[in-house]
C-alpha cells in the first residue's frame, strides 16, 4: 500500500485486489450506456455546467493548464462521466488528460471508480424507479435522505455527495 497524504483520507485503507478489480470493471462495462466516444463528448459538452469538466473534455486541456490537482480533476471527470452513463473503464480513461494520475496508477484509478460508482448507482436506481412510479421514487428518496441525515447528525459528519444528488432528484424531478 502506498503512503497517502492528508487530503487523500477519503480513500484510506484501499488496495487493489486484481481479481476483484477485474470483476468490478466487468460490472462497470455491463452497466455502460453503450454510447460512442463522440456522442458522449457531444452530450457532456452540451449539458454540463462544470467548468473543469468542460475545459478537460471539450477543450482538451490538462490539469496543469487549468491549475487543478490530478486527484481532484480525475474525480470530477470520472463522476461526471458516470452520471452520463459512461461506466466502461476503458472509455473513461480516454477522456482523462495526459497528466491524469489515474492513467498511470491503477490503484488511484480503482479508488476513483469505486468511490464514484457508489453514488452513481444510487442515482441510477432512483431514476429507474422514477420511470415506473414517482410516489415510490419519492418514498425511496425520503427514506434514503432521512437515513443519511440521521447518520450525519449522529456522527457529526459533513453531508455526502449522494445526499445532494438525492435531494436534487427529490426537489427537481418529483
Amino acid at each position: 500500500m502506498r503512503a497517502m497524504s492528508n487530503n487523500e483520507s477519503e480513500f484510506k485503507n484501499f488496495s487493489v485486489d486484481g481479481k476483484k478489480f477485474e470483476m468490478f470493471k466487468e460490472e462497470l462495462r455491463h452497466a455502460d450506456s453503450g454510447m460512442d466516444i463522440g456522442k458522449i463528448k457531444e452530450e457532456v459538452c452540451k449539458q454540463t455546467r462544470d467548468k473543469v469538466v468542460k475545459e478537460i473534455i471539450c477543450n482538451g486541456k490538462t490539469y496543469k493548464d487549468i491549475k487543478i490537482s490530478s486527484r481532484r480533476g480525475d474525480w470530477r471527470i470520472i463522476f461526471t462521466l458516470m452520471k452520463y452513463g459512461v461506466t466502461n473503464p476503458d472509455k473513461i480513461l480516454q477522456f482523462l488528460p495526459k497528466d491524469s494520475k489515474a492513467k498511470i496508477d491503477e490503484e488511484s484509478f480503482a479508488e476513483m471508480l469505486t468511490k464514484a460508482w457508489e453514488p452513481t448507482k444510487q442515482y441510477r436506481e432512483v431514476l429507474n424507479i422514477m420511470k415506473e412510479s414517482k410516489p415510490k421514487a419519492r418514498e425511496l428518496l425520503i427514506d434514503t435522505i432521512a437515513e443519511d441525515v440521521f447518520c450525519l447528525l449522529l456522527f457529526q459528519l459533513p453531508y455526502t455527495l449522494p445526499t445532494f444528488l438525492l435531494l436534487y432528484l427529490l426537489i427537481f424531478h418529483l
